[in-house]
């Protein structure tokens, strides 16, 4: 897929701003790549194979080659075409950027790069490129990152109250080993995933204690813990005070 690829060799061959109403294109055969940002669109781009709606803030990726239609009531968009040097093929694509402010300043600092035409533009408008194509490669990693360690999620937020649960065993839920495992969730989420787990316990521990149902030996056993006195520790790390002292705030 063209937004999940690493390095990408091209040649800008220009950039376009253009604002369409109503919308009523067909196209077949194009020789250049296309990449473009919508800032206001209902367009629906029909191929062969499906539609792809292309809505406000919407990035999209048309090969070349490729045969479509075009139509809906507006379509405002810049969009660059390119030559790629790559022999892989490729179908329409479309993303939503989650900083979407970000790319719509790309896409403006590319159009008005290419508009000056003053002398290296054409080094400065591919390099904006470039930096547009690594924030969509950023955010397909993140998306990919975490589908894959979903299911180790699922298994920690399901058993977190499991004395024998281990991180081991969360990784062969995603079918990779434990070492890549803890990669790719400190990449998710900031920390290891035993911090993850220990966090999850703390905070259902905590929760119990404001119901006023339990003692804090039962609370313990509930989110895992054989050992109080470890059970304490975890406690006071996390929350600045003991169990007992937390407790007492509600009681």
């Amino acid at each position: 897929m063209f937004f999940e690829k690493e390095l990408i060799s091209l040649r800008i061959l220009g950039v376009v701003e253009l604002k369409q109403s109503p919308v009523s294109h067909g196209t077949s055969g194009r020789k250049f790549d296309a990449l473009s940002f919508r800032f206001s669109s209902d367009v629906q781009l029909k191929t062969d194979a499906q539609t792809h709606c292309m809505q406000d803030n919407t990035v999209a990726f048309v090969p070349a080659g490729i045969t479509y239609t075009r139509s809906g009531s507006h379509d405002d968009l810049i969009a660059v075409h390119f030559d790629m040097q790559d022999e892989a093929e490729y179908d329409v694509e479309t993303l939503r950027p989650r900083n979407a402010a970000a790319m719509r300043e790309l896409f403006c600092r590319l159009l008005a790069c290419w508009k000056s035409r003053e002398t290296g533009y054409q080094y400065q408008c591919t390099a904006i490129l470039y930096e547009i194509l690594a924030l969509c490669r950023r955010q397909t990693g993140q998306e990919q990152t975490r589908d894959r360690i979903q299911p180790s999620v699922d298994y920690l937020e399901q058993n977190w109250n499991q004395p024998d649960v281990n991180i081991g065993d969360a990784a062969r839920q995603s079918f990779m080993s434990e070492v890549y495992f803890r990669k790719l969730f400190k990449a998710r989420f900031g920390v290891s995933p035993l911090k993850y787990l220990v966090q999850l316990r703390v905070q259902k521990a905590a929760d119990l204690m404001q119901t006023g149902y339990y003692t804090l030996k039962e609370i313990a056993f509930l989110c895992g813990y054989r050992d109080y006195k470890y059970f304490s520790v975890e406690f006071k790390r996390l929350m600045g005070c003991t169990p007992s002292e937390f407790a007492a705030k509600f009681h």
